[in-house]
């Protein structure tokens, strides 16, 4: 038997959830804008709508809310990845990833400026993440490249290959962009199977 309450309605866990996405969504609003370094409680709340106190009840901080965005984008392009991969086979799949990884791109959007630019920022969340996201995709490339005849690259060459991805990615999902796409693609690929080659 339930009892009331006097005060404010309790939220329903789908209400609070609600709440939440609407707190991450308006993060990346402010976010795109200021960068980790500009994102406050208080301009995060303003464009969600939503008092201080609402926030404080999702997040301690500023930086909480980044974090959980970045590692949800992170996530996105694991399983993007294996979904386009998963149908093919020997360097077919390594062409199925990097277009995988494009199209992950290219739904950034204005996040792409931000994320890309501070990949190197020791004392930001996306590079505190690189690191370990890095080693996975070192290990997932490795998976890759043998299965499709080549020797397993060394971690030099595949980060080599990934400073060429984040040079290219923040031009890819830029709207204003001048980059020509079949070019930037066509290097892409064309550096992949350069680097997967053995030493002459």
């Amino acid at each position: 038997m339930s009892t009331s309450r006097i005060g404010r309605p309790v939220k329903t866990a789908g209400e609070h959830a609600r709440t939440r996405e609407q707190l991450l969504s308006a993060t990346r609003v402010v976010y795109c804008s200021y960068g980790f370094r500009g994102t406050t409680v208080v301009r995060i709340a303003e464009t969600a709508g939503l008092s201080r106190g609402t926030y404080y009840k999702h997040f301690t901080n500023a930086l909480e809310p980044v974090e959980e965005l970045i590692d949800r984008l992170a996530q996105d392009l694991i399983r993007a990845i294996a979904a386009a991969i998963a149908p093919y086979s020997g360097s077919e799949r390594i062409v199925a990833g990097i277009d995988a990884y494009l199209g992950w791109v290219a739904g950034l959007g204005e996040l792409a400026g931000p994320l890309y630019a501070e990949s190197h920022d020791p004392d930001g969340p996306v590079s505190r993440r690189r690191g370990p996201l890095t080693d996975l995709l070192v290990a997932s490339v490795s998976a890759l490249a043998v299965e499709a005849g080549y020797t397993a690259p060394d971690r030099l060459t595949v980060e080599a290959f990934f400073t060429l991805m984040e040079f290219i990615s923040p031009r890819w999902a830029a709207t204003d962009s001048h980059l020509d796409r079949d070019r930037a693609r066509s290097l892409l690929l064309r550096t992949a199977r350069t680097f997967l080659e053995p030493d002459i």
